[in-house]
């Protein structure tokens, strides 16, 4: 899949490959797969306060409702 990138990109992708000793394709998989995993752990972190609300949620009606509150 072909991508685009930006001139001043490419410039720092060359030096750093360089620097590192590996090629600009190699570093732009490492790269992409060190942001996705990063993504992946951000989106889980998301779900998981996601589904703690939801809980939370059902706890104060549940306590409402065992209480005689009305919230």
């Amino acid at each position: 899949m072909p991508i685009v990138i930006e001139k001043k990109i490419q410039k720092n992708l060359k030096e750093v490959s360089r620097q590192m000793g590996i090629g600009k394709e190699e570093l732009i998989d490492r790269a992409l797969l060190l942001y996705l995993e990063s993504a992946r752990k951000i989106l889980d972190v998301a779900e998981e306060f996601r589904v703690w609300d939801i809980l939370s949620d059902e706890s104060l009606r549940e306590l409402a409702k065992r209480s005689r509150i009305r919230l």
